[in-house]
């Protein structure tokens, strides 16, 4: 009797054993029905009132197994209050045995995201005591969001009412990640596909097309439904679709990509493609099949027409223009000339060694050192290669060529390339050279000119003293000497002209300075009499600046004579300046001041006829003011850059 019930203990034991083992591990689901006899027994186990007893072996075997399971398990009482969790659990959720009891799961797991729709399902099948099973985004006890597999089932009393629900939790975060992953990625690719700018498509073995995205529907002027089961036979010009065909049986038997060009009319005119077709293996459904790619590169085609046109006309422009166009490969020491630099140099390019060496060997024997320093400078300094130099030829002839060059650098500032232009030059150095022999001859007749011109004024100024020193006559003698002081202004500047070698643009700056030199000397006052300058550098026209001397002549000389009587000092401050293309002389004294019936208007000598017409020949403005602390002139004119002879004064 005894040994009888021993076994049935034991028994009862293994089959509670097997029980556990088989709803704690990965792969059970309390909802499947052809497992009703260890259902039973599990829900047999959790009514034995004993069950709860701790000192009881069947509760301790539970435990263990429960505890060394990698499931979260969880029993909770009829109204969903857990009693029981184990530590899989525990370490699932972040949430301790004692934090557990008494709480309902969805209140400390589930989170902002839940899933109503499957909150709703879930309810539905608890209030109907159904076994379910559920993948549910949960929340730890830190905030931190995982999946579990969750299986769940009803336990019965032996009067069939609700007792316990217990469910199993697997741990699906790392292959539902994966999952969302991979929907994303395809949701992804789906969206690509859909919104790229070049035809996408699949076919199977057969060529029925499986899949084409908008932009092949649109080339073709299909809708989606016309398109997927259909060949191209069936769809497109027979002439197209022979040519497609051609392509998916050389896909298909050789097993590799295959690329190509068509041109294909559709709707849309004329279009050229670039296809490229593969095999699909691995696609769920398809035993073989193929895909492509195919872009519309028609605008690239016009484009390559277009740079064919245009190297046409670049090969003639540099035929017609001497220059041609090379690239030096620094890493390969390899030359690369156009058509046109062969022509200049006179070679055959199957003679031409195509190296920097074979270059340099071409050039005038007394400009290569040069040649190669100033390349080999522009390589080390990083700045553009400029050099003209000669080429000499077997019969002896010359020719002049004008070379240009820019170098690129990889990432370690290491040369590794220059392109550049040669420009046969040589007639034009023949011209230049006939210009510069011209242009001296010129320069040398002017600068006589100028001489000629100074040392003719000053033989008159000179007659003209003679004549003063014949005469007693006083106003003979001042007429005289006002004359020869305005022919003196005139010969100063033909003077700053010789010795400037320039035949248009005087610097007044330093025709002033002469000129006040040449009145102190030339009235020799007995008044002490200083002289501040504010000179800037003003360079004019030779038609403006004669007439500004004869100005500053007359307000000079005037200065000198009148403003200072019955005075043993006197102060002159002259001034001038440029702003903005104006020029504008200041000439102030602090002298006796203008007579009251003093008129600029109305000229009562020679002397302010002349600044009054001079003036006007400037067009500019003249104005004055004096008072018993002196008297100031300032003159205003815009630069101009007249050439011959403005005026007839001058």
């Amino acid at each position: 009797m005894k040994s009888s019930r021993k076994k049935n203990v034991t028994q009862n034991e293994e089959s509670r054993k097997k029980c556990v083992i088989h709803y704690l591990s990965k792969e059970s689901s309390l909802e499947d029905d052809d497992k009703g006899n260890l259902a039973v027994q599990l829900r047999t186990f959790l009514r034995d009132k004993q069950y709860h007893k701790e000192g009881r072996s069947d509760h301790k075997l539970f435990t263990f197994l429960a505890d060394v399971i990698p499931n979260g398990i969880v029993i909770t009482d009829k109204n969903h209050k857990i009693e029981w969790v184990n530590k899989a659990y525990t370490s699932l959720t972040g949430y301790s045995f004692k934090e557990s009891i008494g709480r309902k799961p969805g209140e400390l797991l589930q989170g902002k995201k839940v899933d109503v729709a499957k909150k709703k399902r879930m309810s539905d099948k608890l209030s109907r005591h159904i076994p379910f099973t559920e993948e549910l985004l949960n929340y730890k006890k830190n905030g931190e969001s995982f999946w579990i597999r969750i299986s769940i089932a009803p336990v019965f009393d032996e009067n069939n009412e609700i007792q316990n629900y217990i469910g199993i939790q697997e741990d699906i975060t790392e292959r539902k990640l994966a999952e969302l992953q991979a929907e994303q990625n395809s949701k992804v690719l789906e969206a690509i596909s859909e919104q790229a700018n070049f035809s996408i498509f699949l076919k199977d073995g057969e060529g029925r097309y499986l899949y084409v995205n908008p932009e092949w529907r649109r080339q073709f002027g299909l809708d989606k439904k016309t398109v997927v089961g259909k060949t191209a036979s069936q769809l497109l010009d027979k002439n197209i679709a022979r040519a497609l065909k051609s392509q998916d049986r050389m896909v298909l038997k050789e097993n590799k990509p295959v690329l190509g060009q068509e041109l294909i009319t559709n709707g849309h005119g004329p279009k050229y493609y670039a296809i490229s077709k593969f095999p699909v293996k691995g696609i769920s459904g398809i035993k073989k099949g193929i895909a492509g790619i195919a872009a519309d590169i028609t605008e690239f085609k016009l484009i390559e027409e277009k740079i064919k046109k245009s190297e046409s006309r670049l090969n003639l422009a540099q035929r017609i223009g001497n220059i041609g166009s090379w690239e030096l490969n620094l890493e390969e020491n390899e030359l690369v000339w156009t058509d046109e630099i062969y022509r200049i140099f006179e070679i055959d390019p199957d003679q031409f060694g195509a190296s920097y060496e074979s270059f340099l060997d071409l050039i005038h024997p007394d400009d290569r050192e040069i040649v190669d320093q100033a390349y080999t400078d522009s390589l080390q300094n990083n700045t553009p290669y400029h050099i003209k130099h000669r080429l000499l030829f077997p019969d002896g002839r010359v020719k002049h060529v004008e070379e240009h060059g820019e170098t690129f650098y990889n990432e370690e500032g290491i040369p590794i390339r220059t392109i550049g232009t040669v420009q046969d030059i040589t007639e034009s150095k023949l011209i230049q050279k006939q210009l510069e022999d011209s242009l001296h001859e010129q320069t040398v007749l002017l600068l006589e000119i100028h001489h000629r011109v100074k040392n003719n004024l000053a033989l008159v100024s000179g007659i003209m003293q003679l004549q003063a020193f014949e005469t007693t006559n006083k106003e003979t003698q001042k007429f005289l000497a006002d004359g020869q002081s305005r022919i003196k202004s005139i010969a100063i500047i033909h003077e700053l002209l010789y010795q400037s070698k320039s035949f248009s643009k005087v610097n007044l700056k330093e025709n002033f300075l002469k000129m006040i030199e040449h009145t102190r000397h030339a009235m020799n006052s007995n008044v002490k009499i200083d002289v501040d300058l504010d000179l800037q550098n003003v360079s004019i026209n030779i038609n403006q600046a004669i007439p500004c001397s004869l100005i500053l002549n007359e307000l000079l000389t005037n200065v000198y004579k009148h403003a200072f009587k019955n005075r043993p000092h006197g102060i002159i401050e002259l001034s001038l300046k440029e702003k903005n293309e104006m020029v504008e002389i200041k000439i102030r004294d602090d002298g006796n001041g203008l007579p009251g019936d003093f008129n600029l208007e109305k000229p009562s000598s020679l002397g302010l006829t002349l600044i009054k017409t001079i003036t006007q020949q400037l067009d500019g403005h003249l104005e004055y003011s004096s008072d018993k602390k002196g008297t100031q002139f300032k003159l205003t004119f815009q630069k101009k850059e007249s050439k011959g002879s403005s005026s007839n004064l001058i």
